[in-house]
């Protein structure tokens, strides 16, 4: 997509989107002097002013990040509706990070809109699988508020997505891949190969796009340094937070630059508890109290 295209887009989406929410009172383009920022919509509802933001080429992190501080700021709520370009391309975990967001209708969400209809469309639900492919649910929203379902592109489980995760891991470690060496690397620290991935790892592969790798990845680092603390060791909740910020450098997790982070971490501790009741009940841990355990088996053998 040329730059010139994405400019008419931009320019076209941004009167539709006008008179899409005229319900409103809509300003267009308003300059925010206090932030040096120009949103693309400022929308004015009884007792909170909203910016439209529609975004129709790549965004850097870092950028989409500095704009949301600024609107912050000034008690302005930032809404991200993307166009054609994140349609097309919006195929991994790692896309769906950048621009996701809550709320207890719709769990994480993402906006499209549609210049050549002149339609917003909402991807809800969203959870991904142990290959970082996503699935979600499609709606059509209307300006009033309704929404019409469109179609539903469920994940589903099946042992060839370990199969095939076991082979991303086998070739990534041949060809020395980055990130595949990273993870080796952690595991030689600890005694482990990282091929020896346990098969309780890749239980409950489908889960919410809360984390920047595969959720069997993460489980592996967090069995390796539990186990680490040696049979019959007691840990609290509090000490699996602090190990998922040791490996926030091997595997990104809760890396939202548009949501709550309060939101990603209520639902991070949801997967977590989930994870660590997995392995109550297969026998390796024994709960104390609501939230601490203690090592009844080990998890991982020396290589």
């Amino acid at each position: 997509m040329t730059t010139e295209s994405e400019s008419q887009q931009h320019l076209t989406g941004k009167w539709q989107l006008a008179r899409f929410f005229k319900h409103d009172e809509v300003r267009l383009e308003p300059y925010l002097s206090d932030i040096q920022q120009r949103p693309d919509l400022l929308l004015i509802q009884p007792g909170k002013r909203v910016a439209i933001e529609f975004q129709c080429s790549p965004l850097s992190p870092s950028k989409l990040a500095a704009r949301n501080a600024g609107y912050q700021k000034l008690n302005v709520t930032p809404v991200w509706v993307l166009g054609d370009y994140y349609f097309q391309h919006m195929k991994s975990q790692s896309q769906v990070a950048l621009f996701a967001n809550w709320s207890r209708k719709w769990g994480w969400y993402l906006l499209f809109w549609h210049t050549q209809t002149a339609r917003m469309e909402l991807w809800s639900q969203l959870k991904i699988d142990l290959l970082g492919r996503i699935g979600y649910q499609r709606y059509q929203l209307t300006a009033a508020g309704e929404s019409r379902f469109i179609e539903s592109r469920a994940l589903c489980f099946d042992v060839w997505q370990i199969k095939q995760l076991r082979q991303q891991i086998t070739y990534g470690l041949r060809f020395r891949t980055h990130k595949y060496m990273k993870w080796q690397n952690f595991c030689y620290m600890h005694n482990c190969l990282l091929q020896t991935i346990p098969n309780c790892c890749f239980e409950h592969a489908i889960v919410p796009p809360l984390f920047g790798d595969s959720i069997a990845i993460l489980r592996y680092c967090l069995l390796i340094l539990i186990s680490d603390l040696g049979q019959q060791s007691v840990f609290s909740l509090q000490d699996v937070w602090e190990m998922v910020a040791e490996l926030g450098q091997l595997v990104p997790v809760g890396q939202f630059a548009n949501c709550n982070q309060r939101v990603v971490r209520n639902q991070l501790q949801l997967v977590l508890e989930a994870w660590l009741q997995t392995l109550t009940v297969a026998g390796y841990l024994q709960p104390l109290t609501h939230d601490t355990w203690q090592v009844t088996r080990q998890f991982i053998t020396d290589p």
